[in-house]
């Protein structure tokens, strides 16, 4: 190779090796103002809350306690979940993120199933025995069968609360069971009460006669009324009480004092 010829080489090397030395900084230049972009692209921006009646939209993102500046990756969809079920209020939570900047949240509150009579106040409460909110003289109770019981030991009901005390939550447990059965197939659920410290007393609309049974404990109890029920179609005005308090038979008390046993197996 000439000498010329050599020269003109080595100027072309080293002119590539510029371009090459420049060329990698403005690539990484590039390079960061997209990453930045990106992580500007998925903040979150957004968090769409659905099923909200009792629960308050601060409640929520209280709870949630998301930073400012938090990529919408970086949320604990778990952990969030769980932080919004410790709600009182809350029975159950659904989250997803919806891309780019948005948080979709759903709750599940707890619904009114029946109205508690403590005294003089009335409260709505779930069917796991959760006190809701307090019934007052214009809200609507129509509908909800209405569960009884005159002593709380002093205890001040407040929403979210679990009703332990005096065994209100096995009434409830009891309350939810018969809920929607009908009494000789017509009389609906009305409420109930304690019969006595073991036992619940069930009444239906339409009619005196009463089904007592267990607080607590209940296996065959439904299918047990659910037989002597159909035997006891025709003569029912007759009925006084339905007992199924025992295991393998069902008391029944007439009008006229005396009783039946069913024997149901």
């Amino acid at each position: 190779m000439s000498k010329s010829k050599m020269c003109k080489w080595i100027v072309v090397m080293v002119a590539l090796g510029v371009a090459v030395t420049m060329g990698w900084p403005a690539m990484s230049a590039k390079a960061g103002i997209g990453q930045d972009a990106a992580r500007e692209y998925f903040i979150l921006r957004e968090i769409h809350l659905d099923g909200l009646v009792t629960v308050s939209e601060k409640d929520v993102t209280d709870l949630l306690s998301l930073r400012s500046g938090t990529s919408i990756f970086n949320v604990d969809l778990e952990e969030a979940g769980r932080r919004l079920e410790g709600h009182p209020l809350v029975e159950s939570v659904e989250i997803r993120r919806q891309f780019p900047s948005t948080l979709y949240v759903k709750v599940t509150e707890r619904r009114p199933q029946f109205v508690l009579r403590t005294g003089r106040k009335l409260w709505l409460v779930d069917k796991t025995g959760v006190a809701i909110s307090e019934a007052g003289e214009n809200s609507d109770t129509r509908g909800y069968a209405v569960i009884t019981e005159q002593r709380t030991d002093g205890i001040k009901i407040t929403p979210g609360m679990k009703l332990t005390v005096n065994d209100l939550h096995r009434l409830v447990a009891a309350a939810y069971r018969l809920k929607d059965y009908r009494l000789f197939g017509k009389h609906e659920f009305a409420g109930l009460g304690s019969y006595d410290k073991q036992r619940v007393a069930a009444r239906f609309a339409g009619t005196n006669t009463v089904v007592t049974a267990l607080k607590e404990g209940w296996t065959d109890e439904m299918d047990r009324l659910l037989t002597v029920d159909y035997i006891l179609r025709g003569k029912e005005s007759e009925v006084l009480i339905i007992d199924l308090s025992f295991p393998n038979k069902v008391v029944v008390k007439h009008a006229e004092s005396d009783e039946e046993m069913v024997g149901v197996n």
